[in-house]
C-alpha cells in the first residue's frame, strides 16, 4: 500500500507537516510517495519524492493547495511506473528526522516575550484558516487577522525608548496594529477579533479599546 505526505521525509513525520515546515521558517518542502508500515507512520520505503518552494508569505492554505497538486501529479506517475518505482524504492535516511505532532488552538497563544517578529509571523502563517492567533488585552481575549511583516520605521516610540515586547499601537499612515516583539521589531495586523463581535479594523480597535487606555498600559499578554 501506498501514501501520499506532505514533506520531504524523513522531515516532518507526523500529523501536521505543512504546519510544521511554516512555523519553522522552511523555505522547501515537498511531498514524498512511500511504502506504508503496518502500524507505524511515515517510515516507509521512499518510492518518489518532489520538491515545493515555501515563500516567505506562503500560508497554510496557499502552501496545503500546491502540495495537493504536486502530490496527485506525482501520485499518478508513480502508479504508472509502479514497478519500476517499487524497485527502486529506498530506506529512509536515518538523519534529518524530525517530527510535526498535531496543533490545537493553544498552539495559536502568542508569546510576545519569548518569540521574535518572523516567528510570530511564521505562527500566523502556519495557522492561517486553522486558528487565528490568540493574545488578551487588559483581560479582554483578543484574535488577531491578515497578519504582516512591516518594514521597519523609525518614528518617537522606535526612536526615544524601544517598548517592551507585547506593546499594542495603532501606526495610522498604514491602518496596522503594531505589536513589539522579543527582537524589538513589530509584526502587524490588519483586523482584530473582540468577543461578540465580528472582527473589526484596527483603526476601529485603536478608537474603541486603545485610546481609552494610558500608552504606557497598551499591552497585548
Amino acid at each position: 500500500m501506498l501514501n501520499v505526505h506532505a514533506s520531504l521525509l524523513p522531515r516532518w513525520r507526523g500529523a501536521a507537516p505543512i504546519i510544521h515546515a511554516i512555523m519553522h521558517g522552511d523555505t522547501q518542502t515537498g511531498v514524498t510517495i512511500m511504502k506504508i508500515r503496518p502500524h507505524k507512520f511515515d517510515v516507509g520505503e521512499v518510492l518518489m519524492q518532489s520538491c515545493c518552494h515555501i515563500s516567505p508569505d506562503d500560508t497554510l492554505p496557499e502552501l496545503s493547495n500546491r502540495l495537493a497538486f504536486l502530490g496527485s501529479e506525482l501520485l499518478g506517475q508513480c502508479v504508472k511506473e509502479l514497478p519500476q518505482s517499487l524497485d527502486l524504492a529506498k530506506p529512509q535516511p536515518q538523519t534529518g528526522i524530525t517530527y510535526a505532532p498535531k496543533v490545537t488552538a493553544s498552539t495559536a497563544v502568542v508569546r510576545w516575550r519569548d518569540l521574535n517578529s518572523t516567528q510570530i509571523y511564521n505562527l500566523y502563517r502556519a495557522l492561517s484558516g486553522l486558528f487565528p492567533l490568540y493574545t488578551t488585552y487588559q483581560g479582554l481575549p483578543i484574535k488577531l487577522y491578515n497578519g504582516t511583516l512591516p518594514l521597519p520605521i523609525i518614528d518617537s516610540i522606535t526612536r526615544d525608548k524601544r517598548p517592551n515586547p507585547g506593546f499594542v499601537d495603532f501606526h495610522r499612515p498604514s491602518g496596522v496594529l503594531r505589536v513589539m516583539c522579543a527582537d524589538g521589531c513589530w509584526v502587524a495586523f490588519q483586523s482584530i477579533g473582540v468577543p461578540r463581535k465580528k472582527p473589526i479594523s484596527a483603526a476601529d480597535f485603536y478608537n474603541g479599546y486603545l485610546s481609552k487606555t494610558k500608552e504606557s498600559e497598551r499591552v497585548f499578554e
